[in-house]
């Protein structure tokens, strides 16, 4: 076995397996950029999910005060009819 032979014969095989080291770094670093958009679009989401909910809940409040004024006017009027 040559010299020529012994160098191909470690340096291809390292060779490759510094290539497939640096293409996994590549992809892992392409899933770490993609998992960030659908992590900033899944929190854009949730924020107006939680604005809506708010509404809803500002909505119900507001509806529950006015049926609870309801129920004190009918309150006063039948004591009036009452008394």
């Amino acid at each position: 076995m040559s010299n020529t032979q012994l160098y191909l014969s470690i340096g291809i095989p390292s060779f490759l397996v510094v290539l497939s080291l640096l293409i996994s770094l590549f992809q892992s670093n392409r899933l770490a950029d993609r998992l960030d958009r659908v992590s900033d679009r899944f929190d854009r989401q949730f924020e107006k999910l939680s604005d809506k909910v708010d509404r809803l809940h500002e909505q119900q409040h507001k509806d529950v005060l006015m049926l609870m004024e309801q129920i004190v006017t009918l309150n006063a009027r039948m004591a009036k009819i009452e008394g």
